[in-house]
Order: structure tokens, then sequence, then C-alpha cells
């Protein structure tokens, strides 16, 4: 691997590791004091793919970001479904603007009690459309998801 690929690849991985340090995510023993269920549970959950947690490089143990917590898990599950193995990719895919207008897909999906005032009435719009009420939401995410990922056997570059 060139100089210039190794040292991007570090500079990812390091900044993965910083990511999972911040305030943003819990660990899961902190997951399961929210949740109120025992740390048992949240493994379980992970294990199932019906909570996201991520790893780092550095960072070994998983990490949830705490706005997941208020996931549907079957949503969760669903979505973990399609990208396999790939949960930093669903990650960033949920914290992304993209074809919700100034909603991300994590918007449409954590509990509407935790979005402020304007989020909560462009989700409502948004469900409202005819489009999404007969597909559902986390269908219409899916297909966003779906569309967004590289065709399968592909190695993603052009």
């Amino acid at each position: 691997m060139s100089r210039g690929w190794d040292k991007l690849l570090k500079k990812s991985m390091r900044g993965q590791d910083e990511k999972l340090l911040t305030n943003e995510f819990v660990s899961i023993s902190e997951a399961a004091q929210l949740l109120k269920v025992q740390p048992r549970t949240v493994q379980r959950r992970v294990r199932e793919c019906s909570l996201l947690a991520l790893r780092g490089f550095a960072v070994k143990e998983y990490r949830i970001p705490a706005w997941t917590l208020s996931f549907k898990p079957g949503d969760t599950a669903a979505l973990m479904a399609v990208v396999g193995d790939s949960h930093w990719h669903l990650y960033q895919f949920l914290q992304a603007p993209m074809g919700f207008g100034v909603l991300t897909p994590a918007h449409l999906l954590v509990d509407p009690a935790l979005l402020s005032r304007w989020q909560r009435e462009a989700r409502e719009d948004l469900v409202q459309n005819p489009y999404v009420r007969d597909r559902g939401l986390i269908s219409v995410i899916i297909g966003v998801l779906e569309d967004q990922l590289p065709p399968k056997g592909s190695c993603g570059f052009g």
C-alpha cells in the first residue's frame, strides 16, 4: 500500500476511535442503565443486531450511539440486515440528510419527543405524504439505504 493510502487509513481509524469516545456514545452498561435493563440484555440485542453498536480499532469495547436507544428493535434489525457488517456505514447514513429535506434518517426513527418542534413538524409532514404512508417509514428509509449501497460484488471504485 502506498504511503498516502496508509496515512489516510490511519487517519480514518483514529477518527473513528476519537468519535467513539465522545458523549454521543454510551457503553453497554450505560445503555443498560438508560434502557432500565440488565447489561446482558443489551449484549444480546447487540448480538442479535437489534441495537446499533460500533467498535473502533483501539476502542475494542462496543459503543452505542445514545440516540439509537429509542429506535424500535425491529427497525434497527431491518436496517442492519441491509448493511450486514457495515455498522459504520449505517451510522453515517443515519446521520446524513439524504432525500428527507432537513431531516436525517435518525430523526425519522427516534422517539418524536426527542426532536425539536420544527423537526417533529417536518417529520409529521413526511409521514403524511401518501407515498410514505402507503409504504411505511422504515420501508422508505431502507429503500434509500439500499440505493446508496454499492452493488453486491463491487469494490466501490468506479
